[in-house]
Parts: structure tokens; C-alpha cells; sequence
């Protein structure tokens, strides 16, 4: 962690209270994690770990964050993570991003002199780059853009197996209307949330290969 930052809270947050396999979502020693949000690897520092066999690729945009994923990532005994310093979208290109503290965002927040111009990328084009044709986890904590990310990804959703996220309610978008959706897409769903923000979990009812999902549905 560095001194005088928001590292501890994020660690808290994803480590501490682990909140995106939420007890319900499973992963086999060899699986696929893209880990979007990656911060400082707080989190897929945790999955590389428990799937030593697996790849987790960690997309995170914001120059000094990423660097510490590699840091962290030989600090814990890890080799299996792939960086990949971008923030995922609806289009390939560039956008600006707020840097501030623990939650890097391009819809809220300061920008100015506290903006990085950044890689977007889509997630489709993720899955090419990193020559990866399936997912067994995709973890999302990325501020607002997941209502970016989800719609333009529709198409290759059937390649995603599991996603732990964060959600946030914007631009016309609530937990039930996010968990309606996913299960018109073969998902099972359990959410949970608070003021403005929630969690969500989701698994692909494919007769539960991956782990069972049990009958959640909330």
C-alpha cells in the first residue's frame, strides 16, 4: 500500500470483505479472470492465487495503479497475471479519466489538472489482443462504465460465464433492470445494493460447470 493514498479502503473493500465471489460464484484452478478495475491488484492478486493454473488479465487505465499491480504482483509469489493498462468500453480508442483516490472514473469526479488520457478499449477487442475465446470470470469495478462495457458486449456474453461487479444506478439503470437483462442472456442473478450503488452476481445456467449457482434469483 502507499502511504497517504486510498489504498487501504480499496483494500478493505475487494480483500477484507470480498465481495465479488460473494460465496456464490466458483473457479477452477485453470481459469480465465478479467479483472476490470484492477486498482492496485487487489483483487486479482486474489485470483491469480487461487487459480495458479489459470490467467488473470488486469485492466486497469490509470498509469500509477497499474505499475503497483506489478509491484504487488511480486511482492505475493504470483506470475500469472497480464497487465493491461486501459479502461474497457463500448468503442477502441482513447477517453480522458479522473485519476483522483480509489475510484477512477470518466463520468464523475475532478478532472483537469487530475484527467489521464487513456487506451479504451472494448471488450471484444480485449478478448482478441489477449487471444483469450473464453471467460470464467469477468469482475467489473469501473465507476459507471459498466454501462458501457455490458450493451456493446451483448454479442460475446455467451462466452462470459460468471461476472462479480459493482454497479452504480445511471443513466437509466437499476439493479432489477441489470438483473432482468443478464437473465434474458442465460444468466442466474443475485444482487444486492444500497443508495446508489450495489453488487451484482451472475452465473451462466449451464448446468454448473463451473460450480453451482444454487437457485438464486433475487
Amino acid at each position: 500500500m502507499r502511504a497517504r493514498t486510498t489504498d487501504l479502503g480499496t483494500i478493505n473493500d475487494a480483500v477484507i470483505n470480498n465481495p465479488y465471489f460473494g460465496g456464490i460464484l466458483k473457479l477452477p484452478k485453470d481459469a480465465v479472470i478479467v479483472d476490470v478495475g484492477a486498482n492496485i491488484g487487489d483483487f486479482c492478486i486474489q485470483a491469480a492465487a487461487a487459480c495458479p493454473d489459470g490467467q488473470v488479465f488486469a485492466i486497469e487505465p490509470i498509469a500509477e495503479n497499474a505499475s503497483m499491480i506489478l509491484v504487488n504482483q511480486l511482492l505475493n509469489g504470483v506470475s500469472n497475471i497480464r497487465v493491461l493498462q486501459a479502461a474497457l468500453g463500448a468503442r477502441n480508442g482513447q477517453i480522458e479519466m479522473n485519476r483522483a483516490g480509489n475510484a477512477p472514473s470518466a463520468y464523475w469526479g475532478a478532472t483537469g489538472a487530475r484527467a489521464e488520457k487513456v487506451r479504451l478499449m472494448s471488450l471484444a477487442e480485449m478478448m482478441r489482443e489477449c487471444k483469450t475465446e473464453a471467460i470464467d470470470l469477468l469482475k467489473l469495478v469501473c465507476e459507471g462504465a459498466e454501462w458501457d462495457i455490458l450493451p456493446s458486449c451483448a454479442e460475446i456474453l455467451p462466452k462470459v460465464r460468471q461476472i462479480g461487479m459493482e454497479f452504480h444506478l445511471s443513466r437509466g439503470w437499476t439493479a432489477q433492470k441489470l438483473a432482468s437483462w443478464l437473465r434474458d442472456r442465460g444468466y442466474k442473478v443475485k444482487h444486492a445494493g444500497g443508495g446508489w450503488n450495489g453488487i451484482l452476481w451472475a452465473a451462466r445456467d449451464d448446468g454448473g460447470s463451473i460450480g453451482s449457482f444454487g437457485n438464486a434469483s433475487s
